[in-house]
């Protein structure tokens, strides 16, 4: 809602959605403005997913600037595709881009499976044995450029 010109910086005291600092980095109304300085916190979006792949399991994401983060929290129930559409300015930048999977870890030691980004980059999919039980956690991390989301998706978590 700020109108300023490109090099402005802006501080937003009630860090909404989690961003705390701005630069203006185009154009000459109020739009054009990147996050330097924000953190969403971990979000809850297990509701977001489909409950036949996930199981008991959590989905959690993480956006701070550039960066977005998911953490898959086991037991998941089987492969498939978590999530249809990742929520706005959670997505990969480049449409055709994957995300590479991510190791999954279990009392400290790798075991199979693959966490990423399907599709278009728009869906979140799992594959093979996965996430075997409580004590199991993947993480995926990406670069995304993406504006800063307008509103959070799920619960804190």
């Amino acid at each position: 809602v700020v109108t300023a010109n490109p090099g402005t910086y802006y501080t937003d005291t009630a860090g909404t959605n989690g961003a705390w600092r701005w630069l203006k980095v185009s154009g000459t109304g109020n739009t054009g403005w990147n996050v330097l300085f924000g953190d969403t916190g971990w979000r809850d979006v297990s509701s977001l997913c489909d409950p036949t792949v996930l199981g008991s399991g959590k989905v959690h994401v993480l956006k701070t600037p550039g960066r977005v983060t998911w953490r898959l929290i086991g037991p998941v129930l089987k492969a498939g595709t978590l999530m249809t559409s990742l929520p706005t300015g959670y997505r990969v930048d480049a449409p055709n881009w994957l995300a590479p999977g991510a190791t999954v870890y279990r009392s400290g030691a790798p075991t199979s499976g693959v966490f990423s980004l399907g599709g278009s980059g728009s869906a979140l999919e799992v594959s093979g044995a996965f996430v075997p039980d409580t004590s199991s956690t993947a993480y995926l991390d990406y670069a995304s450029l993406l504006p800063w989301p307008a509103t959070l998706p799920g619960t804190p978590a």
